[in-house]
């Protein structure tokens, strides 16, 4: 499943850099984790200088996210500790933060998971905390409801998953990978009718995600074969 990310790009707004939405997931290649690495790198310069609360807060948040991205998730947590002392509640910067701490935590416990290790409901629903509390935010929120969403789906609450997929597509019908998680979902929880499947399936491959028509045919001849029967 493609998850919220954000990615940094270079701009002209508080500390030099601007953080940009994607839900893309990172394939993280050689040349990838070098240019991350660099990045942090470039980032502990400008801490090294003498720089406002305010920039200091926008350099160690977009740090976090380096090591989130290089799936080093405790290194993330503490930048982000340190953001966080650098930041009032009522800064813009606040719920990115908070935003944050949800991937660093998600990210911890696919790795533990990926290790054959249990899952922690405690620590979900610490997730489910930090990512709650964004989404009514402008930029973070279609993304925190794709991360519950997608957090749900990965616990086997396939219906809840399905209920944050829907809030996403009826506030933006182009959202392509909320329509597919969507499908999914249903399929696995089985308690859903095969028109909903199919027409979730088809709006994601209309948007994009061409492997929804397969699993569309693979829906259909299944379908067909039932009839004959």
């Amino acid at each position: 499943f493609n998850r919220a990310a954000l990615l940094l790009a270079v701009a002209e707004k508080r500390g030099g850099m601007r953080l940009t939405m994607t839900n893309n997931d990172i394939a993280l290649s050689e040349q990838l984790s070098s240019i991350h690495f660099a990045d942090i790198e470039r980032i502990d310069k400008e801490l090294s200088k003498s720089i406002s609360d305010d920039t200091k807060a926008v350099l160690l948040t977009a740090k976090a996210i380096n090591y989130i991205i290089l799936q080093n998730p405790d290194s993330a947590i503490a930048e982000l500790d340190n953001a966080a002392k650098n930041t009032a509640e009522n800064d813009e910067l606040w719920k990115l933060i908070r935003f944050e701490y949800g991937a660093a935590l998600n990210k911890r416990m696919e790795i533990r998971i990926s290790k054959g290790e249990s899952s922690d409901s405690k620590e979900i629903e610490q997730i489910r905390e930090y990512w709650t509390e964004c989404e009514n935010d402008a930029e973070l929120g279609l993304y925190a409801t794709f991360n519950l969403g997608n957090l749900c789906y990965n616990t086997g609450n396939y219906k809840e998953a399905v209920l944050h997929y829907d809030r996403i597509t009826q506030k933006d019908k182009n959202f392509a990978d909320a329509h597919f998680n969507k499908a999914l979902a249903k399929i696995k929880d089985g308690d859903f009718d095969l028109e909903s499947i199919k027409n979730d399936l088809s709006a994601a491959g209309e948007l994009g995600i061409y492997q929804a028509y397969s699993i569309l045919k693979r829906l259909l001849d299944a379908e067909s074969k039932s009839r004959k029967n």
